[in-house]
């Protein structure tokens, strides 16, 4: 039962492979992000931007092919993961704007904890469903986490410059 649930989540989130989910999750985030400020959306936009940028870009200079006992046909190169980076770069975005409104440190070890987890699952189902391997995954995160990170640092200090 378990191992059903895990193998429909992981083919839920391999369905934002399709250019209009992955259009229709960025619409939707950014409206929720402008929620928190108006340069959320802004910083969100340039961070995925980037991300989806320099993935390609790697994935192209590497051209590592996918496993061939994959449990689904997946597009494209497999070094370094798209998705892991990308749902990094998502869920690093909401947590920047989670942390910066948070006043207790029980709130924002919460909010790290459950980012992580969740980032965490993206990258597994990349594994479950056999289309990356784990340095694809880590790598991917490793990026979609820093990119998101730097941009929004950016985009803040600039904000702050500006006032």
């Amino acid at each position: 039962m378990i191992e059903t649930i895990l193998l429909h989540a992981s083919l839920f989130l391999n369905a934002f492979e399709d250019p209009f989910m992955f259009g229709a999750l960025l619409a939707c985030s950014a409206l929720l992000l402008s929620w928190f400020q108006k340069s959320a959306s802004l910083s969100f936009f340039v961070a995925m931007g980037s991300t989806f940028s320099v993935i390609h870009i790697i994935k192209s200079l590497y051209a590592v092919p996918r496993p061939a006992d994959a449990l689904v046909e997946a597009a494209g190169y497999r070094f370094p993961s798209g998705h892991a980076a990308l749902g990094a770069a998502l869920i690093t975005s909401f947590a920047w704007h989670l942390l910066k409104r948070s006043t207790s440190s029980a709130g924002r070890t919460l909010i790290v904890i459950i980012s992580s987890a969740l980032i965490l699952f993206v990258a597994w189902t990349r594994l479950h469903l056999g289309v990356h391997k784990a340095i694809d995954v880590t790598v991917g995160i490793l990026l979609g986490t820093s990119i998101s990170i730097l941009i929004h640092f950016l985009v803040d200090k600039v904000d702050t410059n500006t006032k």
